[in-house]
């Protein structure tokens, strides 16, 4: 992070750059995965053992004015900590089936530092948060798949259950409660046609953010309450391959249903619905009330390598919606509508290859800001606006587009291979549409924000255009021995 920026009032943008390095936070983030498998094959199947290890540290915090001799206005660290152990057992049958069974165990560590001010968009005030949470905890699960192909192996049948539960909430002991039971099916009814579907329910645990949260010294989301996230799917398409080009074409259907989803109590607002640059999500107390869908189709065109070519087309409509118990379904933050990837190549002969992406997705929702958050108190503390919830996601970005160009040269020896390559992302230049970031008016020679002149005890806003777009060239090599 540029800290200099501030000091330097003769920087293109200078004032720009102030209001968005005010607006960020210092993050830090470490973590690592080790781990050991073991296979023992035997005449009609094989045992599987499984056991690692994984980390995720996660640091971030802000001093007041980003003078690190000042006090620290944010401070969060939170430590994930999961040693696992999985057995299976796959078995192959004489008759055409086979079925895999097995069980896991997890001994999880989280730890939660929290120090921070919050706004209350109730009180229109900060609410002082300050905690530390340190909870040890088991996880465990039983699962089972039998498949098995029928009618001349014309269809395959496959039915399988996953049964979860956790020590981490008094809710989420029961494995029972989280019973996962799925099937499907694929019928290959003509020559190059085939009847894809599938069926199941599938939980999620809650983040170990949300478990972990604290308040007056108890932990306020373990109760008999808490749920695992539950989505309950429908997935059902038709495919055909073949032809003298080597063509494959699909068209696929999807719904799921999402239940007990967390909902943050203090915005009203299910958590999924905060976006991926909210921040820390789930640090802070929850319901498990909130409820989701999604559903929509897909249209797939691919040319398989053909006299040279090939080709890719995938065209998705989805709608994605959360909602509160009782309440209206609103966009999801993820709710795009309409993606739409096409992709090729053609391969020459000495080595050389060139390929293409072109990516279009529609335009994200977004929730705009409250000016409420201008006050003075509120933006010392913040640095940034604050978003009014009454008004989730009611706003759309524009939609995106990219273009992605690659040429390859490959080299073949006896016993390696080399792969040359140049890469250019992003080949037009396309900007990633954004909401217009609001920022205060500030003092054109020290950065420093101004209090309005017409509104005691607030700033003025003042807007920026966050929008940017930069081609991203790479040059790479591949070895494959």
């Amino acid at each position: 992070m540029n800290l200099g920026i501030a000091d330097d009032t003769a920087a293109t943008n200078y004032l720009d750059q102030v209001a968005i390095l005010g607006a960020l936070d210092v993050q830090k983030q470490w973590n690592y995965t080790q781990g050991i498998r073991w296979d023992n094959y035997r005449d009609n199947g094989k045992w599987t053992l499984v056991a690692s290890r994984n980390m995720l540290n996660n640091r971030a915090f802000k001093h007041l004015d980003n003078n690190e001799d000042a006090p620290l206005i944010r401070d969060y660290l939170s430590q994930e900590i999961e040693n696992k152990f999985r057995v299976e057992r796959k078995l192959f049958g004489n008759t055409g089936w086979e079925a895999t069974m097995g069980a896991g165990y997890e001994y999880v560590k989280y730890n939660n530092r929290t120090s921070e001010q919050r706004y209350n968009p109730a009180a229109g005030a900060l609410d002082s948060v300050a905690f530390a949470s340190d909870l040890k905890a088991h996880k465990y699960a039983v699962f089972g798949t039998v498949n098995r192909k029928v009618l001349d192996e014309r269809l395959t049948l496959s039915a399988g259950f996953r049964a979860d539960g956790s020590t981490l909430a008094g809710g989420l002991r029961n494995p029972l409660r989280q019973f996962s039971p799925r099937f499907s099916a694929s019928y290959a009814f003509a020559p190059g046609w085939t009847l894809n579907a599938n069926t199941g329910r599938y939980f999620q645990l809650p983040a170990y953010t949300i478990l972990g949260y604290v308040e007056d010294g108890e932990r306020m989301n373990v109760g008999e309450d808490a749920r695992y996230l539950s989505n309950t799917q429908a997935v059902a398409g038709i495919r055909w391959e073949g032809g003298k080009r080597n063509i494959v074409a699909s068209l696929e259907g999807f719904w799921k249903g999402y239940q007990n989803a967390p909902v943050s109590v203090r915005q009203g607002v299910p958590l999924a619905n905060l976006g991926a640059d909210f921040g820390v999500v789930g640090n802070e107390a929850v319901v498990y009330n909130g409820a989701g869908r999604s559903y929509g189709a897909e249209v797939l065109l691919q040319q398989r390598f053909y006299q040279g070519f090939y080709g890719l087309l995938a065209y998705t409509f989805v709608s994605s919606e959360y909602a509160v118990e009782g309440g209206d379904y609103v966009p999801s933050s993820w709710d795009n509508r309409h993606i739409l990837s096409v992709t090729g190549g053609k391969k020459f002969e000495g080595g050389w290859e060139i390929g293409s992406r072109l990516l279009f997705s529609g335009g994200l929702p977004y929730t705009p800001v409250d000016f409420e958050s201008l006050a003075v108190e509120t933006w010392n503390f913040y640095g940034r606006p604050l978003l009014d919830y009454s008004l989730l996601n009611t706003e759309r970005n524009g939609a995106f587009h990219q273009l992605d160009i690659r040429i390859d040269k490959k080299w073949f020896f006896e016993r390696w291979s080399l792969d040359v390559f140049i890469e250019v992302q992003n080949a037009t230049g396309a900007a990633v549409p954004q909401p217009t970031f609001i920022d205060v008016v500030r003092n054109p020679l020290n950065g420093q924000p101004v209090p309005s002149a017409t509104q005691p005890g607030y700033y003025d806003a003042r807007e920026l255009d966050p929008s940017t777009g930069a081609v991203l060239p790479a040059l790479g090599l591949i070895v494959e021995l």
